[in-house]
């Protein structure tokens, strides 16, 4: 076994990874660009999830709009509860990730509720303001 010095995708932290030099399929100078700490990886797969779940009721949201379902004030009710603790998470999650304050609003889901087709850039959106936010806070 060998080890490999990187700079984590995300956070650009150094850090050192082991790979088994017998490997021949493996290409260093490509492998050694994609890695990423345990932090930034755990981080990414649970916001993965989560963004996954806003996604499929923003879903079930826009097709019963479209589809001109006679039920979809009940559908949307539903979604408006299911977004908040989902939104609430998000927040938690990447505010704690970012370390800043845990900034949540309401306005998060009314976006998301007005614009369900929009939910994955909307998500995205709010983590990169977190990020800058937390960037324009240290200089």
């Amino acid at each position: 076994m060998a080890t490999i010095a990187y700079h984590c995708k995300f956070c650009q932290r150094p850090g050192t990874a082991v790979y088994d030099p017998a490997c021949d399929t493996l290409r260093l100078e490509i492998w050694s660009k994609i890695l990423s700490c345990n932090h930034c990886s755990d981080f990414m797969v649970s916001r993965r999830s989560i963004d996954y779940r806003i996604s499929s009721v923003c879903r079930a949201v826009f097709v019963a709009r479209n589809q001109g379902n006679k039920a979809v004030r009940d559908i949307e009710a539903v979604a408006w509860d299911k977004l908040e603790v989902l939104t609430k998470d998000l927040s938690r999650m990447c505010c704690a990730f970012v370390g800043v304050t845990n900034v949540w609003d309401k306005e998060f889901i009314v976006l998301l509720m007005e614009r369900p087709e929009l939910s994955q850039r909307i998500t995205n959106d709010y983590f990169a303001r977190l990020k800058r936010a937390k960037a324009k806070a240290i200089t």
